[in-house]
């Protein structure tokens, strides 16, 4: 019976460890290119030279993204 528990036990600390990986690596995505969204717009509008701003700064954040995304999956590999 000891050995379920240890087991099931083991169980949920490895589903944690997978769902804090899956949310660091999320963050990577969605934290930079809504901070590209947001820069982009007000670039826009304080421009007003059309949506150029806002399509730079989603490729500049995207790129960001991947990096980040990249360095934090390779550092969690090790």
């Amino acid at each position: 019976m000891d050995d379920f528990k240890e087991n099931k036990n083991s169980e949920n600390t490895s589903r944690k460890q997978g769902f804090f990986i899956f949310l660091k690596l999320n963050a990577w995505i969605v934290v930079p290119i809504l901070f590209g969204i947001y820069i982009g717009k007000q670039i826009d509008l304080s421009n007003e030279a059309g949506p150029w701003g806002l399509f730079w700064s989603l490729i500049i954040s995207f790129i960001v993204s991947m990096i980040g995304l990249s360095i934090e999956a390779r550092r969690l590999m090790k």
